[in-house]
């Protein structure tokens, strides 16, 4: 059986960056293999310009963690050449954020099992949500996700 597929939100990469959750989900996808991400080029560019913005990187200076802008474009380079990339699918008839309609586009083209976020916001989009779940996929919050992932790994459903 093949491993689960996740769409990773750029919220999520900036709590990995912050350390606010260890293991955090992509200590799961980049040490552990257990699932596939699959990403595109809009969202790899969310990603480095929300981790390069310089409200972000204050707020990472109250808890003294600092990243420079190499190690944001490794990051980004590394996920680039490990996830599978895709052109995001045209998202109509939902009212979303630029970024949060490439990323739900992202998704939709992959075919992924999870939308992994931690904003609250996007999780109660209606819209959004009801459109991932006619798309059969889930949308979980870091925490929900690494259970998720436990349990399918507990129950031999994952390689």
């Amino acid at each position: 059986m093949a491993p689960p597929r996740a769409t990773v939100d750029t919220t999520t990469i900036i709590q990995h960056f912050l350390g606010r959750s260890r293991p955090s989900v992509l200590d799961y996808w980049l040490n552990d293999d257990w699932y596939d991400v699959v990403c595109s080029e809009p969202v790899l560019l969310e990603y480095q310009r929300k981790l390069l913005d310089p409200r972000v990187r204050r707020q990472a200076m109250k808890y003294d963690i600092q990243w420079s802008e190499a190690r944001v474009t490794d990051f980004v380079h590394l996920v680039r050449i490990s996830a599978e990339i895709v052109v995001p699918a045209a998202v109509v008839a939902v009212d979303l954020q630029p970024g949060d309609a490439a990323l739900l586009g992202t998704a939709v083209a992959g075919g992924v099992d999870a939308l992994v976020t931690w904003d609250p916001d996007f999780a109660q989009g209606v819209a959004a949500t009801s459109y991932l779940a006619e798309s059969g996929i889930r949308l979980m919050n870091t925490d929900e996700f690494m259970r998720w992932l436990r349990q399918r790994r507990e129950h031999g459903t994952v390689p």
